[in-house]
């Protein structure tokens, strides 16, 4: 679903879990991805990923809300 983020033409954000496998070990993780189209026509994948246990710790949730693209 098309969204509008501050500075874009339109944007999607998508968040999620993934399974990945670190050192033998499976690790849930947290992913969050802005997907936007600017308006000189160029296009920016913006994300962040971290453990699940640790996702909120540095705040990245809105470390990613924070995200504008320069004029």
């Amino acid at each position: 679903m098309a969204s509008t983020w501050p500075g874009t033409g339109s944007a999607h954000h998508l968040t999620y879990l993934q399974d990945t496998t670190i050192g033998g070990t499976s690790v849930r993780h947290r992913a969050e991805w802005v997907y936007a189209d600017l308006p000189d026509g160029t296009q920016v994948v913006v994300g962040v990923l971290a453990p699940v246990d640790l996702f909120d710790e540095p705040a990245l949730h809105d470390v990613l809300a924070s995200w504008r693209p320069t004029p």
